[in-house]
């Protein structure tokens, strides 16, 4: 059974379609397990690099790829550009970066990118939906 959620523009609360398609619009909080979770149930993903605590400093970081060879990467903790700013189980921002099939970055180029760096940096839970939508749309 498909479950019918709205899908709601966080910035405008304007319904853009009455209905999702049944791909998971949630991630449930910025946690490593959620957010693994998160891309392996949507169709088309797979989740290439992941390590739970990468560095001493790092809480999060998931690499998946999309079946259009498009990447993205999420990582969060000290140094990054996540809230918080350190090692933690959860978090309210996380620090994306985007990649085509060539390796090249694509953030930059992205309209979620207000600037030419290669990340797009605090980045929650609704942009973050909004912005793996994006990338499956890309052709």
């Amino acid at each position: 059974m498909i479950k019918r959620v709205p899908i709601i523009d966080v910035n405008t609360g304007e319904v853009i379609r009455k209905w999702s398609s049944g791909k998971m619009q949630e991630i449930n909080g910025l946690t490593q397990e959620n957010l693994e979770k998160f891309f392996r149930k949507r169709e088309g993903w797979n989740v290439i690099r992941t390590r739970k605590g990468f560095t001493k400093t790092h809480g999060i970081f998931v690499c998946a790829r999309y079946k259009n060879d498009i990447e993205i990467s999420v990582m969060a903790g000290e140094g990054l550009y996540s809230s918080p700013r350190k090692k933690a189980e959860k978090y309210q921002t996380v620090e994306v970066a985007i990649f085509d099939k060539n390796d090249e970055w694509i953030t930059k180029r992205s309209r979620h990118s207000d600037s030419e760096a290669p990340v797009i940096g605090y980045v929650g839970e609704p942009e973050l939906i909004r912005i793996v939508s994006e990338i499956e749309r890309m052709r």
